[in-house]
């Protein structure tokens, strides 16, 4: 069964913890699974509220406008993965060497990167 989550809210779903945050017309989303966090959202909306995030082990972020995204690897402590329209635009400003170019990303807990990696998912 398909379980919809839309909105601001804390959710838990088999094991799964999920917080909606919401600013303004924005929303992210912050799950924790496995021992893994993730945050999830729009580029244009991690960047507004990036002062107000924690760190997580995977950001997830969508890229539909060309926007500075540096700063998601403050937020990182482990992968960043973009993807979207602009996403291989947006993944030049990252460092080459640490860019990986996907369809699939797998993590487990103990077998994260040790410094931050970029994911560009195709």
């Amino acid at each position: 069964d398909a379980v919809v989550i839309n909105g601001a809210g804390e959710y838990e779903i088999g094991g799964a913890k999920m917080t909606g945050i919401r600013s303004e017309k924005n929303i992210l989303y912050s799950l924790s699974v496995d021992g893994i966090d993730l945050l999830v959202g729009k580029i244009e909306h991690l960047s507004v509220m990036q002062h107000k995030l924690k760190e997580h082990t995977i950001v997830i972020g969508l890229c539909r406008e060309s926007v500075s995204a540096s700063f998601l690897t403050s937020l990182a402590g482990n992968v960043v993965m973009l993807y979207g329209e602009k996403a291989a635009e947006i993944a030049q400003g990252f460092e080459k060497e640490n860019l990986k170019h996907m369809t699939k990303y797998t993590a487990t807990f103990g077998k994260l990167p040790t410094e931050v990696e970029t994911v560009l998912l195709q």
